[in-house]
């Protein structure tokens, strides 16, 4: 069996009847059907037989990948990635039977395809079929994945978010990775983190924050803004999580609606032609009708790192003033958590922009009760210096 970038043009003349069949029924089904099941590979009722058989695939991408097996399963299911015009694509997967955790990838991919096309970026997915082959490597390609087996649910989902969302970035945006590996490796990333816990509530992916909390600030750590062809030891937090904590930052101070209304614009503007990464400063700009050049600045233009300090506390009748100031330069929301003397906790925030024009903030905890802990930080929060994070009050 062959699969390729482009849609084959001659399934009555290469697939077995059998096949051809279940085929037919794919397209109208929008729960994964097996087109090759163990049965079809044990009987060889996979293909025409015949001594050649010619696979004629039309796309109109600008590269071309295929893959061929001749004991890999294959499931495909229909689903609808428009709906506007209802255009539907196929979503196909092809595997090694021994390799079980591809047996739900179908249901990881279209949950994916589905997300992107309706939610985030909510942009429909470009092309009329996706097919994720069970290889050697972690690779996208247009309407093709070359996806590695993997041992754990969590390394299956968060594998498949990662390169599913690929198609957008930079399939549909002709970005060039080469140059700027931020402008599609940091929205992967992102995409993983966003999509990964809607498929499974059970994950926290903080796939790459180990290293921005270790590696940021180093005198190797290059603006992200370098050209990738000349960097060493950062093109890895430059490509994936540092630009993906920048995207996550900005969604949290704009709001969802504007932050996915000005993500689309971008979208829309610039497909296939290849935008810059100052093309992109300057759209994002222009729809949320913001000025966020001292944030791109901090982020991709200057060195430096990241690190919130919780430098104060003072009390007064039934309030906390709590000061944090931003050491570094790189500007990251404050997320404070107070724990009260009843066990309880909440959480406070300020976003990204409270350090537009200063690197001193209070916060204002109103409260009858002792506080016993404060905390800053989450998940997301760059920080290279979490000692000063923590304070226990003295009463």
């Amino acid at each position: 069996m062959v699969w390729a970038t482009g849609d084959l043009q001659n399934p009555a003349e290469v697939l077995h009847e059998s096949v051809l069949k279940k085929w037919t029924l794919a397209q109208q089904s929008n729960k994964p059907v097996f087109l090759i099941d163990s049965a079809d590979i044990q009987n060889k009722t996979v293909t025409v037989n015949k001594k050649f058989n010619t696979f004629q695939f039309k796309c109109t991408t600008p590269d071309f990948v295929f893959a061929v097996s001749n004991h890999y399963l294959w499931q495909a299911r229909d689903m609808v990635v428009d709906s506007v015009t209802m255009r539907k694509a196929l979503i196909s997967t092809a595997f090694n039977p021994i390799h079980k955790d591809f047996f739900e990838v179908n249901d990881f991919t279209a949950k994916t395809i589905e997300v992107m096309s309706f939610d985030f970026p909510g942009v429909a997915y470009p092309y009329s079929h996706l097919t994720v082959v069970d290889g050697r490597d972690q690779m996208e390609y247009p309407m093709m994945i070359n996806d590695n087996p993997t041992t754990t649910r969590f390394d299956g989902i968060t594998l498949t978010t990662h390169e599913v969302f690929h198609q957008i970035f930079p399939f549909m945006m002709a970005t060039n990775q080469t140059k700027y590996a931020f402008m599609d490796e940091g929205w992967a990333t992102i995409g993983e983190w966003y999509i990964s816990p809607i498929i499974d509530s059970t994950i926290v992916d903080d796939y790459g924050m180990d290293r921005i909390n270790s590696d940021l600030g180093k005198d190797w750590d290059t603006p992200m803004i370098t050209n990738s062809t000349e960097l060493t030891k950062s093109l890895f937090i430059n490509s994936y999580p540092k630009p993906a904590l920048t995207f996550l930052y900005l969604w949290e101070m704009m709001g969802d609606s504007l932050f996915k209304k000005s993500l689309q614009h971008y979208i829309i503007t610039w497909m296939d032609k290849s935008p810059t990464p100052w093309d992109f400063f300057f759209s994002m700009n222009q729809s949320c009708g913001m000025n966020l050049n001292w944030f791109w600045k901090a982020w991709y233009f200057e060195q430096g790192y990241p690190d919130l300090g919780i430098i104060g506390i003072n009390r007064l009748n039934y309030s906390y003033t709590v000061t944090i100031k931003s050491i570094g330069n790189k500007p990251v929301p404050v997320h404070l958590t107070a724990t009260f003397a009843d066990g309880t906790k909440r959480k406070f925030t300020r976003t990204v922009d409270i350090w537009k024009n200063r690197n001193i903030t209070d916060v204002i905890i109103d409260t009858q009760q002792s506080i016993t802990k404060l905390e800053l930080g989450d998940v997301y929060d760059a920080d290279v210096d979490k000692n000063n994070n923590v304070l226990v009050p003295k009463e």
